[in-house]
């Protein structure tokens, strides 16, 4: 059996080793802190060998950094204006996609230039006002410039689909304007 190495103080990445707690088996066992506060026990070995560095925040990080490459995230939450990019690929692109029946697949499409690109699309639509999410004013129209903006809730449920499970009748509801954009529709 090797000698027990006191550990007490020592950095290892992020961790500092505080003191040694109850074994776990034959397995020595640290309570640790994390740069960022949190405490957590840490098996010995895998302080020693550089299998532990953290308690978790640096691979959280890390997929966080390698996933928002254009900057949208914040304390690990994306941005409004992120979700709703995501969101509106996945129902008109991603047949699996919860909602793609009522936007893919009824041929409801993302404009080129959005598809890839989130800048894209934040350039063209701007940030979202709080509390409003993404509408497109043509219900039947693709998710592009012309046709979307961002909508409070009281203007959304002016200008949605509705089906009727009992008759099969479908239909859009535009009784009242939608506030802003009167004009548009009346062209439509």
């Amino acid at each position: 059996m090797s000698k027990l190495i006191d550990l007490t103080d020592r950095k290892f990445g992020r961790l500092k080793a505080l003191k040694r707690v109850e074994n776990r088996g034959k397995r020595v066992y640290w309570l640790c802190e994390c740069d960022c506060g949190t405490t957590k026990e840490i098996q010995g070995a895998h302080l020693k060998n550089g299998m532990i560095s953290s308690c978790g925040c640096l691979n959280r990080e890390l997929i966080i950094a390698r996933n928002l490459k254009h900057g949208e995230g914040k304390d690990g939450h994306i941005t409004r204006e992120y979700r709703a990019w995501l969101h509106m690929k996945g129902r008109c692109t991603i047949p699996t996609d919860k909602a793609y029946s009522w936007y893919g697949g009824r041929g409801i499409g993302v404009y080129d230039q959005w598809k890839e690109n989130f800048r894209s699309f934040l350039n063209d639509m701007g940030r979202c006002p709080k509390g409003y999410t993404l509408q497109r004013m043509n219900n039947d129209g693709d998710y592009e410039p012309s046709n979307c903006l961002w909508s409070p809730p009281e203007d959304q449920v002016k200008n949605k689909r509705f089906h009727n499970r009992h008759t099969g009748e479908t239909g859009y509801f535009h009784n009242t304007p939608i506030s802003g954009y009167e004009d548009i529709l009346s062209a439509i």
